[in-house]
């Protein structure tokens, strides 16, 4: 059975499983949740771009996802540890970017 191809808020293809961020994740050994997924999909989105825990925040909200503060820290840390997503410390205040593998 084929998925249809689905385009979101964000204007990204999705498909219903999002196999391939399901994937991304399980080998990192996490379980792909709707949080991890929905941030891990904004990251690739934007695979250049380094983002701080608001500016996270900002961009899941104005794309109409409803998620908290305290989710998007926790998602962001939980994919640091699976070696997903790369802390960049600087002047005391930390972004994120996807690790290049």
């Amino acid at each position: 059975m084929r998925h249809a191809i689905i385009q979101d808020h964000t204007g990204l293809p999705k498909s219903p499983l999002d196999q391939p961020f399901s994937h991304v994740l399980n080998e990192a050994n996490l379980r792909p949740t709707l949080s991890r997924i929905q941030v891990l999909r904004l990251f690739i989105a934007n695979p250049f771009n380094s983002m701080n825990i608001v500016e996270v925040y900002t961009a899941l909200l104005h794309a109409g996802i409803r998620i908290s503060m305290a989710t998007v820290q926790r998602t962001l840390s939980q994919l640091e540890l699976g070696g997903i997503l790369l802390r960049n410390a600087t002047d005391g205040k930390s972004s994120f970017s996807l690790c290049k593998r």
